[in-house]
């Protein structure tokens, strides 16, 4: 029981700095020139790059991290705590990224940059998931990554629903709550790496 509230907990710590909900009113006015096809293979695309992005920057990351810098657990959990702390204090007070200048792009553009990087896999969901790999090992936490990653396409294969279900401003209080939830966590990683070194 204990490992599975562990893999649940990882997986809501992902999925809060991942953020697709509160991402909705972006990602609406971001694709709002494209066809119902042209939005949901721009989804398609910015999911499986997410993907890929978080499985190989957590591989190699690792090995680096380990191999090449001599970095422990206990640093990475303090610099990652304070990377999240940061980003969750960035994203209550002053909200997301702008979503930038789009005009031109194609639909795989798009789907790769913003919406994959950095709206949906950021500093924080980068540095989230070596954290989870350290701790978890590497199936375990390909295995999270996947879970977080299919409720980030429901997210987005059901945005329009969504959207006028919670609303620009039901959209936004959720995505402070979930980084209100999110900072907690960080908290928690940067105690955790200090009161190790103290041990």
């Amino acid at each position: 029981m204990e490992t599975i509230r562990i893999i649940l907990e990882d997986i809501i710590t992902l999925f809060a700095i991942v953020n697709p909900v509160g991402n909705i009113p972006l990602f609406i006015e971001i694709t709002s020139s494209m066809s119902k096809e042209q939005r949901m293979k721009t989804f398609n695309i910015a999911t499986l790059t997410g993907f890929i992005l978080l499985l190989v920057f957590s591989a190699i990351g690792q090995q680096v991290l380990e191999k090449v810098f001599h970095i422990s657990l206990n640093d990475l959990k303090i610099a990652g705590g304070l990377v999240l702390l940061t980003i969750s204090i960035k994203s209550i007070v002053f909200g997301r990224i702008a979503k930038g200048e789009i005009h031109g792009l194609s639909v795989s553009d798009i789907g790769a940059v913003p919406l994959a990087f950095p709206l949906l896999v950021g500093p924080g969901a980068l540095v989230t998931t070596v954290l989870i790999l350290q701790r978890q090992g590497f199936v375990i936490s390909i295995l999270i990554v996947l879970v977080v990653f299919i409720l980030v396409w429901l997210v987005l294969k059901f945005i329009a629903p969504l959207f006028k279900l919670l609303g620009d401003v039901g959209s936004k209080v959720f995505s402070k709550v979930m980084y209100i939830f999110l900072a907690a966590i960080a908290v928690r990683f940067i105690m955790n790496g200090v009161m190790n070194y103290f041990k």
